[in-house]
């Protein structure tokens, strides 16, 4: 098999979960990558053990609290993605349900045998193993459980964004906008808002898709210059940075803020979603040609988060083997992580993409028959 059929097929079963009628636009599949980085990025940061006194602070510090924002900016992107080529779709294909589901299920069985094999755990436990052969019940991972319901719901979805008017439309957004984002940001109390008006991580992936299907129905991106877009969420990532170098700042001191550099990394908070919808924008409205290699990289961002973010990998990937808390204290931890997120990403590619080609498109070719029977 030549270079060009090998790509080609692997292009022909990779499933990116969107309408008939969208050829995969790299600009878009390109956020896709960045979003994974960002992820892989906030895991660095979060699982490696970083421990800092409240009484320091020091370029390391807040470089880490910078990169733990990415995976909820991530987030954000993931969902708005979809949203903008789903919002259109009047129902969902078996097949591409099914692929979702096996995709997770293949991780979530295989990791686990792969360690057990290689005494990785030591005995095999049964009620764990029967939470791998259901992840999507057994929430392996929040997010894919979320994505994979709210991939179920989108025709229910659909239908009822479809047949509400624009200016309905706009003013749900708005409303949602102030109770599940306005006004837990500014006044803190998160969980008090999200117990009163029900807001829950799945009921937010809802209203990012909600929003980026409005901005692909009723938006113009192209109105904008790119430059304009991402001057906007460079200003905002920067008034976030700021904040960060104040509130450790403070923290030598017994005030409020010496706990709130944390403070917007929830992707629900106003500065966090602000970041992601000009980031998003900017992406949308970049002029790119279709690239082959991109869009086929792309195709491997869901198992790239699958394999890394695994129960079981978590532990032996960011304690045993990255080791980030060696570089805390020096300047080094910079270049570090950024070569760590980069290999991650390329090592969990190559394994998806291998996955893709080898398991994914000989069962794919059965269920693609039960849609055409249907």
């Amino acid at each position: 098999m030549d270079k060009n059929t090998f790509l080609e097929s692997k292009s022909d079963v990779i499933d990116k979960h969107v309408s008939n009628d969208y050829k995969r636009q790299s600009n878009f599949e390109l956020l896709r990558i960045f979003a994974m980085l960002f992820i892989i990025g906030h895991h660095f940061s979060v699982h490696s053990g970083f421990v800092f006194s409240d009484s320091s602070i020091s370029i390391e510090r807040v470089w880490l609290q910078f990169i733990s924002m990415g995976g909820k900016l991530g987030i954000d992107l993931f969902i708005m993605i979809s949203g903008y080529f789903l919002i259109k779709v009047q129902s969902i294909k078996i097949s591409k349900a099914v692929k979702l589901w096996l995709i997770m299920f293949t991780y979530s069985v295989g990791i686990y045998l792969v360690f057990f094999f290689t005494h990785k755990v030591p005995s095999f436990d049964g009620q764990y193993f029967l939470c791998c052969l259901f992840p999507v019940a057994s929430n392996q991972w929040g997010f894919a459980t979320n994505y994979f319901i709210l991939f179920l719901l989108v025709p229910l979805i659909n239908k009822a964004l479809n047949n509400i008017d624009r200016k309905t439309y706009r003013n749900y957004l708005i409303l949602f906008f102030i109770l599940w984002s306005v006004l837990p940001t500014l006044t803190g109390f998160f969980v008090i808002f999200n117990a009163t008006y029900g807001l829950s991580d799945l009921l937010w992936f809802i209203y990012l898709y909600a929003f980026a299907g409005y901005i692909r129905l009723y938006f113009d991106v192209k109105k904008h210059k790119p430059y304009f877009y991402f001057s906007i969420a460079l200003c905002s990532s920067i008034f976030i940075l700021i904040f960060f170098i104040l509130t450790n700042k403070s923290a030598t001191y017994p005030l409020y803020f010496s706990d709130q550099a944390d403070y917007f990394y929830k992707p629900q908070y106003i500065t966090c979603f602000i970041v992601a919808v000009f980031i998003f924008l900017f992406f949308a409205s970049l002029n790119m040609r279709y690239s082959k290699i991109i869009n086929i990289i792309a195709s491997s961002v869901f198992g790239v988060y699958l394999i890394h973010d695994n129960f079981l990998m978590r532990t032996k990937l960011w304690m045993g083997i990255i080791h980030g808390t060696d570089y805390q204290y020096s300047l080094k931890i910079i270049p570090y992580s950024i070569g760590v997120v980069i290999i991650i990403f390329c090592v969990c590619s190559i394994i998806e993409l291998i996955r893709i080609y080898l398991i994914e498109k000989p069962y794919m070719k059965f269920f693609a028959r039960l849609d055409k029977n249907k």
